[in-house]
This record gives C-alpha cells, structure tokens and sequence, in this order.
C-alpha cells in the first residue's frame, strides 16, 4: 500500500489504488504495481474515514467552546469540557447508568454502620458533586424509605452518612460540597418527622 501511494504522489494521480501500470518519467521506464489486498485497502480506506469523521466531530467541538470561551472562566470551562457549563456548577448535572448502578450498590447494598463504607459512600458523593442536587434526592429517597426490609441499623447507617456529608460539605477544598448543605437543610425536617415515625 506504501507503494501505491508513493508512486501515487510521484506521477500526481489522486488514486493511490490504481493498478494500472505508470510511467514514473517522462520517456522513462514503466512501474507495475504489485498486486493489491484490496481486503486489506478497503479496511485502511474505512479506517481513514472513521478518523477524518471523528477529527471533524472534534474540531466541531472546539468551535463550539471557542463560541462560549470568551466570557467564561476558568473553571466554566472545565465544566464545559467535562459536561455542562451551568449545570455541572450549579449541582444539576446528572449521573449517568454506570453512576447509578454504583450509587445503588454503595448506598443500597454495601452501606452499614462500619466506617469504610460510609466513608466509600461519602467519598462518591464529593467526586460526582456537580450532581449534587440529583445525589441530595437520591438520599432523601433512601432516608424515606419505609418498609420492614430496612433496618434500624440501615437507617442509622444512611443518617450517620448524611452527618458526614453534611460536616464536610463546609470544607474548602471539595468542589460544589456547599451545594448538599443546602439540600440536607431543605429535607432535614421531612427526614427527621420520618425516622420519628420508626422510633
């Protein structure tokens, strides 16, 4: 295939995969290509689409931030890059399939009074901040949660969880904590009449 497209680019045919024979100069001697894998040519020919497609889609991309950079700050612009300018710093991003299933497994599964795993739980909650206001529902939803399945101790569990996340949501260097602050001071009354009722 190399050959097909230096000869290509010597005699300035646009068709690399010409078998036809060529004369490399004028009055000069003729080169015959050798036989082509025209398997192996229609692969490498999809493969340069698919990659000019996604250069393309890329290049797309950034006119689409260089449009928005010019009144943004730095961290919008993170926010821009990794999903969604307002709603990522506002809280109101949202987890995605694989976040949910982990949410659950953390919090509906493995949470229990042991301190690594409200510590897991807590540490998920502060890494996917930008969804904080989707996370504060989620938590209120288990905290509310009535049934003969849950356990005092289940329920004490999520309530240990939501103490620690509430403590450390005043701490400086996590981004978007101050946002579960005012959630859990929203759905605290509502929380607390709840587990009144399970006494």
């Amino acid at each position: 295939m190399l050959l097909h497209r230096v000869m290509a680019l010597i005699t300035g045919r646009h068709n690399p995969l010409s078998c036809s024979s060529q004369m490399v100069e004028p009055n000069g001697r003729f080169w015959i290509p050798p036989a082509l894998d025209k398997h192996a040519a229609a692969k490498e020919v999809a493969e340069a689409k698919l990659k000019e497609a996604d250069i393309l889609s890329r290049k797309e991309e950034r006119k689409k931030l260089n449009e928005q950079r010019q009144f943004m700050t730095g961290r919008q612009l993170e926010h821009a890059k990794f999903g969604g300018i307002s709603s990522a710093s506002e809280g109101a991003a949202k987890l995605n399939d694989w976040e949910m299933a982990k949410f659950d497994e953390l919090f509906r599964k493995k949470l229990c009074q042991s301190r690594e795993s409200i510590c897991n739980a807590m540490a998920f909650c502060f890494e996917k901040s930008g969804a904080s206001k989707q996370i504060s529902d989620l938590l209120k939803e288990a905290l509310l949660e009535d049934g003969q399945e849950i356990s005092p101790e289940t329920r004490i569990a999520r309530l240990f969880l939501l103490s620690d996340v509430l403590f450390n949501s005043q701490q400086p260097g996590v981004r978007n904590a101050y946002r579960y602050r005012d959630s859990i001071e929203q759905m605290a009354p509502e929380i607390f009449e709840s587990l009144g009722k399970h006494g």
